[in-house]
């Protein structure tokens, strides 16, 4: 479906305003590739799911989705050997029954649990194998909050149920909610939009820096930007997520969207698989598509991958870091020219 442009921008800055933003469409006309080549990792650390990972110029932290033990793995910045693990899997004191994000904001680590809390470390503490973190925990009013993540002195969450007609809440350093941002921008009709199943339906990976926010889709291929309060929403070939409801639970139809998207230095790039949900060949998870856009939305590149990864990590050297988790040593780096 061929979506048009609309002219008006909406500013978000009044909390629960109607907002439907600016909406359009985009391709690429060129699709180039590149290779990427592995980094050998500690292979005496076992890791089901490698799903996330941070790094700074002394440590690497890899987050394991499915945990056996630990969640968390750290390794030494150069030589890439075991250094530690955090995080034990358990629901007794000071343990995790799952995570499903973690950052590196300067000197801290922030993890976020699916308790709707989020804990801090400090990478000084970890280096030298002490584990003090702080604790913030977030309100339950909003019901379970996944994929934060913190920009400047905010935290920004996608809007899982229709306990908020928002696409995305913002959070303060403490905690306390401060508003939501955004909409669904689809042609349904107002109920469908307010149903819990369409928020699942809809569930986005968030990423950014100081400057922007952006969300973009799991399932389906939507990326919503938020820049200065102004929401733009731009649609791939493949549209809205595809589903229907069950038992109030949303059932994906469609395809794979978005696995991973980051901001870096003026770029949005993000790992999209656009491999059909029913697809039972496929016996690789992540995404061999990495799509590269400017912070207003414009198309730049689409670079088709030697691999599927699940996450991408911009590197200290201008490299990028992306994990594979089919591969016995997931780790791997890739260049992009003119980046």
């Amino acid at each position: 479906m061929k979506i048009l442009l609309l002219c008006s921008c909406f500013i978000l800055f009044v909390l629960g305003c109607d907002h439907r933003g600016d909406k359009k469409s985009y391709s690429f006309n060129e699709i180039g590739s590149i290779s990427t080549v592995n980094v050998p990792t500690d292979d005496s650390v076992f890791m089901r799911y490698p799903f996330r990972l941070a790094k700074n110029d002394s440590l690497l932290f890899i987050l394991d989705l499915h945990a056996p033990d630990h969640f968390i793995h750290v390794f030494s910045e150069k030589e890439l050997k075991y250094h530690s693990s955090l995080c034990a899997k358990g629901d007794g004191p000071n343990e995790f029954i799952s995570i499903n994000n973690i950052q590196l904001v300067g000197d801290s680590l922030y993890v976020y649990e699916s308790r709707n809390e989020i804990w801090v470390y400090q990478v000084d503490d970890i280096y030298q194998k002490k584990e003090t973190p702080k604790r913030i925990t977030l309100t339950k009013d909003f019901g379970f909050l996944s994929r934060g993540l913190k920009l400047g002195n905010r935290f920004y969450f996608p809007v899982f149920n229709v306990t908020n007609d928002g696409r995305i809440l913002e959070f303060d350093n403490q905690g306390n909610f401060v508003r939501s941002l955004g909409s669904i921008e689809a042609s349904d009709s107002k109920d469908l939009l307010e149903s819990s199943a369409y928020h699942q339906a809809w569930m986005p990976f968030l990423g950014g820096s100081e400057d922007i926010l952006v969300a973009a889709t799991q399932f389906g291929d939507v990326l919503d930007i938020f820049d200065e309060g102004e929401q733009l929403t731009i649609k791939g070939k493949y549209g809205d997520p595809v589903f229907r409801t069950h038992k109030g639970y949303a059932i994906h139809e469609g395809i794979h969207g978005f696995q991973d998207i980051i901001a870096n230095n003026g770029f949005l790039l993000a790992l999209f698989s656009g491999v059909d949900v029913k697809n039972e060949d496929l016996d690789k998870d992540g995404a061999d598509n990495l799509y590269i856009w400017n912070y207003k939305g414009k198309p730049l590149k689409h670079i088709k991958l030697d691999r599927r990864f699940v996450s991408i990590y911009p590197d200290t050297d201008g490299s990028f870091l992306a994990l594979d988790i089919n591969s016995d040593n997931p780790l791997y780096r890739l260049s992009i020219p003119d980046l």
